[in-house]
């Protein structure tokens, strides 16, 4: 949690819930979209919450993914690119925070995210 806090992963993944609260923009420190494979850029329909309002100050602002039980919800990010935490968090830090991280930090990351899993009241 120090990590997550220490990198301000909490700034966006705010409140109980750890996000959903807000629409931040995807690709603060590097351009998300250019970057991405060819199969997945094709997706031209990919402009968050710009395609709703047709603001352009919109473009590429995607809804902050809720972080409680992440580890039960895979494929990860707006579209779906990370299979695993493990690339989620390597995809976060590197175009949401522009920083270099060791494997460690990154594992100590996801030991955290999974910490937030618990049991459904209705579904147990």
């Amino acid at each position: 949690y120090r990590l997550f806090k220490e990198n301000d992963c909490a700034t966006c993944h705010a409140g109980q819930t750890l996000g959903g609260q807000s629409f931040e923009y995807m690709g603060i420190a590097e351009d998300y979209f250019a970057a991405r494979t060819p199969e997945i850029a094709m997706n031209d329909d990919d402009k968050g919450l710009y395609g709703f309002t047709g603001n352009e100050r919109d473009l590429h602002k995607f809804k902050v993914a809720n972080l409680r039980n992440v580890a039960l919800t895979p494929p990860y990010l707006h579209d779906g690119s990370a299979q695993t935490m493990d690339e989620a968090v390597k995809v976060m830090m590197r175009f949401q925070t522009g920083e270099e991280y060791t494997q460690q930090d990154v594992d100590r990351i996801v030991d955290f995210l999974r910490t937030l899993t618990g049991k459904h009241p209705y579904l147990q």
